[in-house]
């Protein structure tokens, strides 16, 4: 049986997909899956508050990865890897962002996959603190005051990229993994703690440290909806 947090988290996500119009349960929807606690998590929502025709894939970026998951994700979707080179292709290259590379050449594969089998909707696992992470990420290192969108259209509009963990946050998922103990992979590419968006993860729990009374990552999050441009600068 559920735990109380975990009824609310299925119960939030449900309304995120309601609220923020994000799909209808009986659609098919293909569910992007990295082994990790956030999309093991959205799978077992999206199929705990009724979604008939899910559908989900690994891209493997090394053959070498376990699948601890697979029956989990079997049980709950028609479930499909998909095995790739993409690490050992960004290990080669000279550029420094070797996250942001491999996460680009994934969505590619996971997009090319979708287009081809007819699927309209791709439910990814970003929550609430990735949101709030994006926009620091973009604010810093690409000079745009700019974040992921819960709804987001591609191809002109043909494939959408839909986020039921949008306003979820990550400490209330990272428990939900624990009480059902979702075979959460432990594979680790090496490169993950090194990235720009681990450091950034860091800087925000250090200021939360620093002001123990604010809550830094509502704040930051209630920005996002809270924007006034009349004290933002046009381009000159």
């Amino acid at each position: 049986m559920r735990t109380a947090h975990n009824r609310k988290v299925v119960k939030s996500v449900n309304e995120t997909i309601i609220n923020r119009c994000l799909f209808d349960p009986n659609e098919r929807i293909l569910v992007g899956i990295s082994g990790g606690k956030d999309s093991l998590a959205l799978l077992d929502c999206l199929s705990s508050i009724g979604c008939k025709n899910l559908h989900s894939i690994h891209i493997r970026i090394d053959h070498s990865s376990p699948l601890p998951f697979e029956s989990f994700c079997a049980d709950r979707s028609e479930f499909t890897v998909l095995d790739t080179d993409i690490l050992s292709r960004v290990q080669g290259s000279s550029r420094r962002n070797i996250c942001y590379m491999c996460s680009r050449e994934k969505r590619k594969a996971l997009c090319n996959y979708a287009v081809d089998r007819g699927f309209s909707r791709i439910a990814l696992a970003h929550h609430r603190d990735d949101v709030i992470e994006t926009l620091l990420l973009n604010l810093i290192f690409q000079r745009e005051i700019s974040t992921m969108l819960p709804a987001q259209a591609l191809f002109d509009g043909k494939l959408e990229i839909v986020r039921p963990l949008y306003d979820t946050p990550e400490k209330d998922i990272r428990r939900y993994a624990k009480e059902e103990r979702l075979p959460v992979s432990d594979w680790k590419c090496g490169f993950e703690k090194d990235s720009r968006r681990a450091w950034v993860k860091q800087q925000i729990k250090e200021w939360q440290r620093a002001f123990p009374r604010d809550k830094i990552p509502d704040n930051l999050f209630s920005a996002l909806h809270n924007v006034n441009p009349d004290f933002l600068p046009r381009k000159p």
